[in-house]
């Protein structure tokens, strides 16, 4: 880590994996960052919030029910410990 900000983009047509791709970035980040039983529990605490977030912003297309109509936006922050 290099101390100054990192940008991972995913981006794709309806139902081509963002979501899914999203999820695995960020248990690659928590593992990379942290004690495997704390990764384990961050990962717990987003796939929650998961379902809560898609719901919002979300419409049918003929390609997926729940699409995303205007994207999504995380942010991931780092203690001095280097933990998520």
């Amino acid at each position: 880590m290099t101390g100054s900000s990192q940008s991972i983009i995913i981006k794709g047509d309806s139902g081509s994996g963002k979501t899914f791709a999203v999820r695995e970035c960020i248990k690659y980040l928590s593992f990379c960052s942290q004690s495997k039983e704390k990764a384990k529990e961050i990962m717990k605490i987003i796939e929650a919030a998961d379902t809560v977030i898609d719901a919002f912003g979300s419409a049918k297309t003929t390609n997926n029910n729940t699409s995303s109509r205007f994207g999504k936006f995380v942010e991931i922050f780092y203690g001095n410990s280097k933990e998520i």
